[in-house]
């Protein structure tokens, strides 16, 4: 019965996936919500999978269960099948009524107390010993579905309240993988004594967070839940994690005992390689050893050297596994997996008590066996290990780099630092400067000859000393070992400056400026190839090609705009050249604009063509511009502009072109849709998979047809290939060139959107790169410090990217502005999907995913370079030497203790630099020994998760964050105040606060019923409160802020439990939300909320009335209604009823499932 059952479950899964993906975000969460209740019944199912036969009363809650389950999977495969023969969804009948629907989700919410009952008695079990009912070809399939459902948690919006899980639940995700990898590893070749423990200890572990996550999701994520979840979870992470003895001797005596039994597998391919359960493994030790010198005694942490140098060794292991060399043999991996085995014994061995010889002995052996295994690998293979992890040399885009040194060098020399610091500081920043004008001159001209080359190669050695150096300066640290370094360094500089000059004078001789080269790459300064073939896009080619020839007789620009390796430039040469066009217009010329403009050239590359009898090499600027515009003049003329990057570029061409209203026509193709303003772009589609097919088949076999036994795998290949031509013609070149038995092993190693396995991938894709701007490209770069197909926190990649130097500062714009200009001038162009690996700089510590423990190391005062520093752990207190970070712009601290606040010391007002601080819950504390002597703290941007005490002087407080925008504050308000109510002052002289939330602390008890006076700047456009009384008084306050658009009430009771709201209030206000609000009535006029756009109604359950004024707003679009009152969704839908009688069709309700 549970076989059939959990057969079922899985079909509807698949139903259920197919309708999510099908309805395009149409029934998202509802849907996503309804497949994890029925993975978590799967889950309960494999969990007493082995106990069905032996209890009668399981017996009977699966006959229960069976019939619920497959009633709800028959209406969900009815969706399916339905949705399978409509491109409208709005056409859709309902697969069931309303209350059939209504009754078979009744029965599924009927078995949670049963369930939870069964739950407890097998957790007791576990407790005495292991409980034996998981199947053993069953434990992977348990472990899938528990980690599906953990890892959708926190998407839901009904989660909110329970914020203080996403961080154990990430670590229980982490450490069940883990768990799963070293048991997938070194389970198959164990002797059973081994593998029966192993299979307890995982099977009891997959049990446990299984029941956890059942009751999270079967109690709506409720604050009492949460609460009650919290240590449960903490406590599941620790018994993985080998600290406890007999999970140390499992995890050690499965490691021994299957490196005993092991026998090599067959090496069927390199490819099989990287598939092998020993690459996760490693992977996961490589975690393990990141996280292991600060979690434990000092005597780790004095090993750090020995730590870092063994995690670069084992990584080099990971990459031979990943990219196998040549030379990879039987015997090159019995040696990794020997060293596999042997780190994760060391590795559980930390966790215990052992003296630091032993410890550096047990390094220094594994070292050993990692640099014998490496050896052989560079010996006999062509590819090489990976570049170390603490590698600084700037080959990314090393003119951002020596102006960020120069940058540095500069608030030295300009500062209050000491005057024999200082004046070494002035001394290499102008050497700098010298050497950065060289390599600026030499940029481009250095990829033709290897003698300059080597000099740029010598130059970044010396850049790199030098910024070594700067750690010396920014300590005020004039030792004996800096000043010999000093004096090296600059005997080096001298040298080199004489090989400058040399070089100078040899380029001189040959009649070359170096400062006048051509800042254009080789690749791109050749014309486009006019001549391609073209498959597919033939309705694109017919559609340009009558914007062209047809349309108004005024001068029109056709932009063709698409995303790298689309094919914009061969499908728009087609055109150029198709007879049709080529005889319409009297005169044409094409170029290549490229991202590094060179208006001179371009116009050159027109003239040539415009009229090729005539020289005009000496030609430039205006007259040029004259030249190619008394050329067309009085004729129809067709130009061809490729690769154009920016609308300046545009902008400063587009004047040399005469407009007689003839008929003329420019051709532009682009990344971005807005490099012509004013015309409407050409946005070219993906390739068809018929379109894909062809082209493919026209690279390999010519003008021959596909081979019937190819064409499957040739469409699975189309298919990875997303539609773009020039990954098609990318792979159809490393095709060509294997064998097609070997067809399968290319298909396997493929990832869709990228093969960077291949060479020939990798060079095509380095041109991309190569025509970033400088500053662009570590920016670019640093997407790779993020997980593949995650999501990528826009804000924290940003304040990544400030502090690790690569923002050029601006007169006219805020740091961040500029940071998210980057962005965009990223994301237009650039297709993200290709990221290659990019070392952190000691200008970022991010910890903000690692438990400390309860105390921060002082010795992180000693980065006298750190600018983004985040934290996680117990700790209480931060050391005073933080103040000695004086180049401290981000500050995040992630506090995991509920019961008291962090203490900021003394010296947090030293951080003068610092731009922006986080808290998490329940905040910190500021230091207020004599505040009015401290420094304010001026380029503070964004500050959360403070404590504020009330009475105190709040206001004072405030003003030393005089330019913050967006403030986050927990209210202390003593016991002692016995006021009629607390005045809550945000002075008006915080001239740039946009945003504003206050809460109070959970703790605070509401029958108390205090009063609060607000006064708030009339600039506030985001305001939120949480667990506050509000008077009409405190309302009437709120109402009036002018340019309020978005206002959120959180777990607030109103006096009354009414709130009546007057004319012309919250005339600006576009979002409000009202979550666990308590309230019974919500009544007021018609002329408010004029400019509402959505409205949230979050667990309002006594919510009886609604305002009529919604019925009438025409900016309404979304009213979502989660958890309330029958009657407050009944008056939804009223409302909605109205407004589509009002003409108003967009307005969407959004309600919950159950």
């Amino acid at each position: 019965m549970a076989s059939t059952l959990i057969t079922r479950i899985d079909t509807a899964l698949d139903d259920l996936q197919f309708a999510i993906d099908a309805g395009e975000g149409v029934f998202g969460s509802e849907y996503e919500l309804l497949s994890t209740s029925l993975r978590n019944i799967k889950i309960f199912l494999l969990s007493f999978r082995k106990l069905v036969n032996h209890d009668p009363k399981l017996q009977s809650l699966l006959q229960t269960m069976e019939v619920a389950v497959c009633k709800l999977a028959d209406i969900i495969h009815v969706v399916r099948v339905q949705m399978e023969g409509k491109t409208n969804l709005d056409e859709l009948p309902a697969a069931a009524s309303t209350e059939e629907w209504e009754q078979t989700m009744e029965q599924i919410i009927s078995l949670e107390e049963p369930i939870d009952q069964f739950y407890n008695t097998l957790l007791d079990t576990l407790r005495q010993s292991p409980a034996n009912s998981v199947a053993a070809d069953e434990i992977d399939d348990l472990f899938d579905s528990v980690l599906k459902n953990l890892q959708l948690f926190h998407t839901f919006e009904w989660v909110s309240s329970c914020e203080m899980l996403r961080e154990p639940m990430k670590a229980l995700g982490e450490q069940m993988k883990f768990l799963r990898n070293l048991s997938a590893f070194a389970s198959e070749s164990a002797h059973s004594k081994a593998k029966q423990d192993m299979f307890a200890q995982t099977e009891a572990i997959y049990i446990r967070a299984g029941y956890i996550i059942f009751k999270c999701y079967s109690e709506m994520g409720t604050e009492t839940i949460c609460r009650e979840m919290f240590p449960m979870i903490w406590m599941l992470v620790e018994d993985i994690v080998p600290i406890h003895p007999s999970v140390n001797h499992t995890y050690t005596e499965l490691l021994l005992s299957s490196k005993s039994g092991r026998r090599s597998l067959p090496l069927a391919d390199p490819a099989a390689v990287g598939d092998n359960p020993a690459k996760e493994f490693l992977d996961s030790l490589l975690s393990y050893l990141s996280v292991m010198p600060y979690l434990h005694s000092p005597d780790l942490r004095s090993m750090m050297d020995q730590f870092r140098e063994l995690y670069e060794g084992l990584g080099s292991l990971l990459f031979i596994l990943a990219q196998p060399p040549n030379n990879f043999d039987l015997k090159m991996k019995d040696a990794i997996f020997d060293v596999i085995y042997d780190a994760g014994v060391f590795i559980c061995s930390l966790y215990q008590t052992r003296p630091q010889v032993q410890l550096q002995q047990g390094i220094q052996d594994l070292l050993k066996a990692i640099r014998l295994i490496t050896l052989g690998e560079q010996l006999g293979g062509e590819k090489g290990a990976p570049e170390p992890l603490f590698n600084n040399i700037p080959t990314t885009a090393p003119l951002s780099f020596v102006d960020f040194l120069v940058e540095k060098l500069t608030d030295l020399t300009s500062g209050e630092a000491e005057t024999n610091s200082r004046g070494h500081a002035q001394t290499i920043k102008d050497e700098l400067v010298y050497l950065r004008s060289f390599l600026r001159d030499i940029v481009e001209l250095r990829r033709q000859k290897e003698h300059l080359q080597a000099l740029w190669d010598h130059v970044l050695e010396l850049v790199c000393r030098i910024e070594r150096l700067l750690d010396f300066l920014l300590a005020n640290d004039l030792s004996d070992s800096f000043l010999s370094s000093f004096d090296s360094i600059m005997k080096d500089i001298e040298n080199v400056k004489m090989e400058i000059q040399l070089q100078k004078l040899e380029t001189q001789m040959e009649g070359v400026t170096l400062s006048q080269q051509s800042h254009v790459p080789p690749s791109q300064q050749q014309s486009p190839q006019l001549k391609n073939e073209v498959v597919g896009y033939l309705e694109e080619a017919k559609s340009l090609k009558n914007r062209l020839i047809r349309g108004s007789k005024n001068l029109q620009t056709v932009p063709i705009v698409g995303m790298p390796g689309q094919g914009k430039t061969t499908l728009a040469a087609k055109i150029y050249n198709d007879p049709s066009v080529s005889l319409h217009f009297s005169v044409r010329a094409h170029s290549t604009v490229s991202q590094t403009v060179d208006k001179n050239r371009i116009l050159l590359d027109l003239l040539s063509q415009i009229d090729p009898e005539k020289s005009c090499e000496f030609i430039s600027g205006y007259d040029l511009v004259e030249k190619v515009w008394r050329h067309l003049k009085g004729r129809r003329y067709l130009i061809f502009l490729d690769d154009v990057w920016e609308a300046e570029a545009w902008s400063n061409l587009k004047e040399a072109f005469p407009d007689d209203q003839m008929g003329s026509r420019i051709m532009v193709t682009s990344r971005r849709h807005d490099v012509v303003p004013n015309e409407e772009p050409h946005i070219l589609r993906p390739f068809t998979e018929e379109e894909g097919m062809e082209l493919l088949q026209r690279k390999l076999f010519g003008g021959s047809c596909w081979p019937p036994e190819l064409v499957d795998i040739g469409t699975k290949i189309v298919q990875i290939c997303k539609g773009l031509p020039l990954t098609i013609l990318i792979v159809g070149g490393i095709l060509a060139n294997t064998s097609r038995d070997g067809w399968e092993t290319i298909l396997g190693g493929l990832r869709s959107g990228m093969v960077s396995s291949a060479e020939q991938c990798r060079h095509t894709l380095e041109l991309s790169y190569s025509s970033l701007p400088e500053h662009l490209r570590p920016c670019f770069l640093y997407f790779a410090a993020f997980a593949e197909d995650s999501v990528v926190p826009v804000q924290r990649l940003l304040r990544l990217w400030i502090a690790e130097g690569f923002v050029r500062k601006s007169e006219t714009k805020r740091i961040e502005d500029v940071a998210e200009d980057y962005l965009k001038d990223l994301i237009e162009p650039q297709d993200l999907s290709y990221m290659f690996y990019m070392a952190k700089l000691l200008r970022v510590v991010d910890l903000g995913k690692i438990n400390l423990g309860d105390v921060i190391p002082s010795e992180i005062g000693l980065l006298v370079q750190l600018a983004f520093l985040a934290i996680e752990g117990y700790m209480t207190d931060i050391p005073p030497l933080i103040g000695s970070l004086a180049n401290l712009e981000t500050l995040i601290l992630n506090q995991l203790r509920q019961d008291k606040a962090l203490s900021l010391p003394a010296t947090f007002w030293n951080l003068q630099k610092l731009r922006h601080l986080s808290i998490a819950r329940p905040g910190g504390s500021f230091p207020l020994e004599n505040p009015d002597t401290s420094p304010d703290l001026c380029e503070l941007d964004k500050l959360s998760g403070v404590t504020i005490p009330c009475p105190g002087d709040m206001e004072g407080l405030l003003k030393k964050f005089p330019n913050v925008r967006k403030l986050k504050f927990t209210l202390l308000v003593s016991p002692e105040e016995t006021g009629e109510y607390v005045k809550v002052v945000v002075p008006e002289s915080l001239s740039q606060l946009e945003s504003l939330g206050i809460s109070l602390p959970l703790a605070v008890e509401q029958p108390n019923r205090r009063e609060f006076e607000f006064s708030f700047s009339a600039k506030l456009k985001k305001l939120s409160f949480a667990f506050f009384y509000l008077c009409r008084s405190s309302l009437s306050t709120i109402s009036k802020l002018p340019n309020l658009e978005v206002l959120k009430f959180t777990a607030v009771s109103f006096e009354g439990n009414t709130w009546e709201t007057e004319g012309g209030e919250f005339s600006k206000l576009r979002f409000l939300q009202l979550s666990s609000a308590g309230l019974l009535s919500w009544s007021g006029t018609e002329d408010q909320f004029e400019c509402l756009e959505k409205l949230a109604l979050l667990g309002c359950a006594y919510l009886e009335e609604l305002p009529s004024c919604l019925e009438n707003i025409p900016t309404l679009t979304t009213i979502r209604v989660v958890n309330c009152s029958k009657t407050a969704e009944e008056l939804v839908q009223n409302i909605k009823k109205i407004q589509e009688d009002n003409g108003n069709s967009e307005l969407e309700i959004i309600t919950s499932l159950l």
